[in-house]
């Protein structure tokens, strides 16, 4: 099996590469290797293909998680990029779009399965606020939060866009080939 290169307290995993930095945030109490080890498989792969620094954050199973502290962690590692973009699942999603305005060099944001119903307006608000070029919020129609979709639309910002994925819940259950399609196309992306 595959491990990180770099282990900081299992909490975040470090696969050191070129100057674009895949930054993927787990949902709530979620580890650095996932559910079957979805995020190790995933970090590989996407090393491998395209030789970005992967980052991977486990998000705390209660409390806050500070994105602007786990970036500062992940560079003490002596990783260093110059562009990020952010991959963030279910609270993950919630953090970038909450928290990723504060971090200039985030130039894009795949937002997967995001509570919408926790603290809408900040998450409207930071995704305003976001300077970057792009902003993709993606959501199974399985999803809980599925039934809040609309209220995306609420967001004023020229870089944000929707999609729904038809038959998929929160964990892309039976569905893992199109979450990884829709992983690939965002970061595939110049």
């Amino acid at each position: 099996m595959f491990n990180y290169p770099i282990e900081i307290d299992k909490r975040i995993g470090i696969i050191p590469g070129n100057d674009i930095c895949i930054f993927i945030v787990t949902g709530r109490g979620g580890s650095i290797y996932g559910y079957e080890n979805k995020y190790v498989s995933l970090s590989a792969e996407l090393s491998k293909h395209y030789g970005y620094t992967i980052c991977v954050v486990a998000s705390p199973k209660e409390g806050p998680l500070d994105l602007i502290e786990n970036m500062k962690l992940c560079r003490n590692a002596n990783i260093n990029f110059t562009e990020v973009r952010y991959i963030g699942v279910s609270y993950g999603a919630l953090v970038g779009a909450q928290q990723g305005w504060q971090i200039p060099q985030i130039s894009k944001m795949l937002l997967i399965n995001g509570p919408l119903m926790i603290n809408w307006h900040k998450t409207k608000l930071g995704a305003e606020k976001f300077q970057g070029k792009e902003i993709m919020f993606v959501y199974g129609e399985k999803d809980p939060s599925y039934k809040y979709f609309e209220l995306l639309k609420n967001i004023d910002s020229s870089v944000a866009s929707l999609y729904s994925v038809g038959d998929a819940d929160h964990h892309f259950s039976g569905m893992e080939d199109k979450e990884m399609e829709l992983i690939n196309y965002f970061v595939s992306r110049v």
